[in-house]
């Protein structure tokens, strides 16, 4: 069951470079943040899995008793690089034949044994092969021993899992929860979540997705282009990168002070030699989005978006959304995952005044809970979870 109070699960979510943690709560019509904390894993960590999740653990710990979080049950997700999502076309049928054919075919797809709550899948909808109609299933599946080895991540920290939802499909609820209105039930939208390890593409028509895909280029190797063009070590081209974006993106709040504007020196030139270090990436990246694209528009028949919506820790830089829209040839928008929310009571420290679109994946599993009467009816069978 879920929380029966007002307040919601807390959403947890342990980045590469940070840890995240969101909690909201109804009151009436307004959904408010109750309580929040980030806490970015030190340099000096290194790079042992042991020593970092070691560490996260202490850090958990300490959030949850520093900032008014509200019970122990959780909602996190697991990264899309750690989920084998696979394409396969089934003739229509059934839900119940779907699902026995979908969990007969999983393994032999994904390349490891799967069962019970380890594989999920969505119907993307019925695309022609040859003189056929079929239905498009997108499959959703993690490795036992990842899905264990979370649950004992979340044991140490002394948490509960209430769920264990795929990446793509939270980050996708930030768009979801706005198409309401009966000319989105036909509108596409392509969403993109461009972290430090990778980026997330998704593709929906309405509010039913059609396409994932999981790319391997994001905020790292972006940075390890600039550290080479610069001849930085990694830390000191992230620092640099982060206090450009940082100081682009705030320049969108009139009330921001000028002299917290500005990077030290020529920024002009700085940001022109980032642009130009971050170039290939940015390139190679859109060349592989435009791939998703192009499969959509010849599975689908035609299904083409009008604009990319960016989220994750490099939507924060403009330079990288401006590169992506004219790669593209596509109009950009950035996420702003909290928008919604009365954030007055919780402090976001310098969040606040950027547009906070590396919150996505947080907001996105926290927003979970809006549809409270929605979330009460489902079945054991939703199609849209990994569950816990």
């Amino acid at each position: 069951m879920l929380l029966g109070s007002r307040t919601w699960p807390i959403a947890l979510d342990v980045g590469t470079e940070s840890i995240r943690m969101l909690q909201l709560a109804r009151s009436g019509d307004v959904i408010r943040a109750v309580a929040c904390a980030r806490w970015g894993f030190p340099d000096s960590l290194g790079a042992d899995a042991g020593v970092r999740r070691a560490a996260a653990v202490e850090a958990v710990g300490q959030m949850v008793r520093a900032n008014g979080f509200k019970g122990r049950r959780v909602i996190t997700a697991l990264p899309c690089s750690a989920l084998s999502i696979q394409n396969l076309r089934l003739a229509p049928t059934s839900p119940e034949q779907t699902e026995r054919v979908v969990r007969s075919e999983a393994s032999e797809r994904v390349g490891f044994p799967v069962s019970g709550n380890q594989l999920n899948y969505l119907n993307a909808g019925q695309v022609r092969s040859g003189d056929e109609v079929r239905n498009e299933i997108i499959l959703l599946a993690a490795p036992e021993e990842v899905i264990q080895d979370h649950l004992a991540m979340l044991g140490e920290m002394n948490l509960e899992a209430e769920y264990i939802e795929a990446e793509p499909i939270a980050l996708f609820r930030n768009l979801e929860r706005y198409l309401q209105r009966e000319r989105d039930v036909d509108a596409v939208s392509v969403a993109a979540d461009i972290g430090v390890r990778g980026t997330c593409v998704v593709v929906a028509r309405g509010r039913d997705i059609v396409f994932l895909k999981f790319i391997d280029i994001g905020g790292r190797r972006m940075t390890e282009a600039v550290a080479r063009q610069l001849n930085l070590d990694y830390q000191e081209a992230r620092d640099i990168r982060r206090r450009l974006a940082y100081s682009q993106d705030t320049q969108r709040d009139p009330e921001r002070r000028e002299e917290d504007r500005a990077l030290p020196g020529d920024s002009t030139s700085v940001e022109w030699t980032i642009r130009d270090a971050m170039r290939t990436e940015v390139e190679a990246l859109c060349r592989e989005i435009s791939l998703c694209l192009r499969y959509c528009a010849v599975t689908f028949r035609g299904l083409r978006p009008h604009r990319i919506v960016l989220s994750g820790g490099e939507a924060r830089n403009p330079l990288c959304v401006e590169m992506i829209s004219d790669q593209l040839g596509l109009e950009s928008a950035v996420v702003q995952p909290l928008r919604s929310v009365d954030t007055s009571g919780v402090d976001f420290g310098e969040d606040r005044r950027s547009m906070m679109t590396d919150w996505a994946l947080c907001a996105g599993m926290a927003f979970r809970q809006a549809g409270s009467a929605q979330e009460e009816q489902e079945s054991s069978g939703d199609d849209r979870r990994l569950s816990a």
